[in-house]
């Protein structure tokens, strides 16, 4: 997000899944001294609400400081104040977070999120008593998720992350920042953020519907025009999904069920494009199939579908069911292997059966992962 280009509208990352490494959601106070001591922080509903405007300016929005002067008119809430000291230890930790992701350690990054999370106080006022700062720690976490192959996990922070910064954009509290000591909140670029990561995490999981639904919720933000691109991207891709695929009954259910494109032979399709469609009809049955036969009574072992997976995609090493024992070796051999299987690791040369077979087999393993992490 760039706060000094003429026309600031939030970008969207078009992997969808980095986190703010270099704290670009954060600009300076336009205050340069801070309390001597911690102050309640407030929310008024006296400025200007971005949604009244179709193309509001981020350069007017009102951030939230201390020791604000409230009328009788106006409806404070109150947010806890964090001392200086303990923000600082959070902001280090979050940097090593960002410093774990960047090499690829997402394990180690969802740990020290996680334990920024926690040292944040309680706020009666927001979504599960979290603090306004958590938007930012979840949306983040959110990343280290998608890029672990545990998408239920990443929509489930990405929702509660949208929740929060939400109650800075509705109408009744016309608030889209929040500063914290030196440091501003953008809640419209969080919000944002969030919307495309579940929008992925749905689609990814196969539930176009609800992908659909999360992409038209981003068409209505003021974007820029390439992440507005990009949106109407996956907008024609879920409802082309929605238009021409079988709906799987339950994705937990004993029998994979993979979805397939309706093939109608109408007036207007060419005899080329009828046996173009016909022949990746008959790629998706026979890769269901091989998914199918592999999966067998092992479709919520992770241990054991970690442990064959290899038969079913030579590319990747075998794991030995002795390296599987303890659930940290289960863990670390899952991320092993859904770093190789994720959408985003596709390569553009890839053969088309074995990108579609990645795609089934990330699915798969991802629903393991949650029964076992449950």
């Amino acid at each position: 997000y760039d706060f000094n280009s003429k026309n600031p509208t939030p970008k969207i990352e078009k992997s969808a899944d980095l986190v703010d490494t270099e704290d670009l959601l954060f600009i300076d106070s336009t205050s340069s001294s801070r309390p001597s001591k911690p102050t309640v922080s407030s929310l008024s509903s006296a400025a200007h609400s971005y949604q009244s405007s179709p193309n509001p300016s981020l350069h007017q929005r009102t951030t939230v400081k201390s020791n604000i002067s409230l009328s009788k008119q106006e409806t404070a809430i109150k947010i806890p104040e964090i001392s200086l000291s303990l923000f600082e230890n959070i902001l280090s930790q979050k940097k090593s977070a960002n410093d774990a992701f960047k090499l690829g350690q997402y394990e180690l990054a969802l740990e020290k999120y996680s334990a920024c999370i926690d040292q944040l106080p309680e706020c009666s006022s927001f979504p599960e008593n979290m603090h306004p700062y958590a938007s930012l720690l979840l949306n983040n976490r959110a990343a280290c998720y998608m890029k672990s192959g545990d998408l239920k996990s990443c929509i489930s922070d990405s929702l509660l992350s949208s929740k929060i910064s939400i109650c800075f954009l509705t109408p009744s509290a016309q608030k889209n920042a929040f500063t914290l000591h030196s440091e501003t909140l953008d809640f419209l670029n969080l919000h944002t953020k969030s919307l495309f990561r579940i929008s992925s995490a749905y689609e990814n999981l196969e539930k176009y519907q609800l992908a659909l639904d999360s992409f038209n919720k981003l068409s209505a933000l003021p974007i820029d025009q390439q992440s507005r691109h990009l949106v109407s991207e996956g907008i024609s891709r879920c409802e082309n999904k929605v238009k021409t695929y079988v709906p799987e009954k339950a994705k937990t259910s004993s029998n994979f069920d993979s979805l397939l494109s309706n093939v109608s032979n109408t007036g207007n399709t060419s005899s080329s494009d009828t046996v173009e469609d016909q022949n990746l009809v008959e790629l998706q049955e026979r890769i269901q199939l091989k998914v199918q036969n592999w999966v067998s009574s092992n479709k919520d072992n992770l241990r054991a579908l970690l442990a064959s997976i290899h038969k079913i995609c030579p590319s990747i090493k075998q794991i030995h069911m002795s390296s599987l024992i303890n659930p940290k070796q289960v863990k670390l051999a899952y991320m092993k292997v859904v770093a190789v299987l994720h959408p985003d690791k596709h390569k553009p040369d890839e053969p088309l059966e074995l990108s579609i077979l990645k795609s089934h087999l990330f699915t798969i393993l991802s629903g393991a992962w949650s029964s076992f992490a449950a």
